[in-house]
Formats: C-alpha cells, structure tokens, sequence
C-alpha cells in the first residue's frame, strides 16, 4: 500500500458525522443581567440559559460517546422546529405544517445558534471557532425541538 496524502485517519469515527436533538421548544441564549452592588456591577448569565446550555453539552457527550473532538474546519445544520399555535385556524396551520409559513417570532436565529454552538466546544469541536459554514432554519412542525448535525468538511 502506498502512502497517499489523502490517506482517511485511522479512526474511521473521525469522518462520522455527529446528531444531537433536544426535545422541547427552541430557546435562544439570552444577554447577560447586570446587578449593582454598591460600586461593582457584576455580570451574570441567566439560570434558564444555564441549563439550557447544561442539556446541550450533556446530550454532544453522550453523541460524542468516546471520540475526541472534531479537528479541522467543520459545518454545522441546525433546524429549530415551533410548535404550531393551537388557535390558528385549520388552514393556517396547514400551511405551516407544508413549510408556507415560517415563524418569524423570537428568539432570533443567531441566538438560537449561540445557545447550541458554545456548549459544544471542547466536546463535539475543540472551539466552535471552526465552524466554517452554518445552516440553520426556523420551522413549525408537530413537536417542537432542535436538531443539530455536524460534521468535519
């Protein structure tokens, strides 16, 4: 066998991508609270974010299971699905179910990310620095949830 600098690593896993869902409604990371105590104004993040984060790094290491982190530029697919509101009508939510209407409602999409991509550093990615190229939807579908997929490019 000839040595080829397009060799695949050794560990097949390396090139696998890497799926992570979180059952639930999308939240999206929310700006750090600043509390006056005398002359100091330390800052801190909210607790719901928080645990948030919490579930996203505990769902990437059980993904993850025994691989070390991705090397190397990756690219990340995120889809964040709302649950159709119960008041709209039958036809309203028709279209929402075909992808015609898109919630357009908070959190932002980038605040979406923000509360995914950062829990993963130093488990799924050594820094979320290496994501090179994103694709993230805001969607209504029948449970609501978000689903990320990365992989090495």
């Amino acid at each position: 066998m000839t040595d080829t600098p397009f060799a695949l690593p050794a560990d097949d896993t390396a090139l696998d991508p890497v799926t992570i869902v979180l059952q639930g409604p999308p939240f999206g990371k929310e700006r750090p609270r600043i509390v006056s105590r005398g002359r100091f104004a330390p800052a801190y993040t909210p607790e719901k974010t928080v645990a948030y984060e919490a579930r996203v790094a505990d769902l990437a290491k059980k993904a993850m299971g025994n691989r070390a982190p991705m090397e190397g530029p990756v690219t990340v697919t995120m889809r964040a699905v709302f649950a159709i509101p119960p008041s709209w009508s039958p036809r309203q939510q028709q279209k929402a179910m075909t992808k015609e209407i898109s919630p357009t409602k908070k959190p932002d999409i980038d605040n979406l990310a923000k509360i995914v991509f950062d829990p993963m550093n130093g488990i799924v990615y050594r820094d979320d620095a290496q994501i090179v190229q994103a694709t993230l939807r805001k969607e209504y579908g029948p449970q609501p949830l978000v689903a990320i997929c990365v992989r090495p490019l």
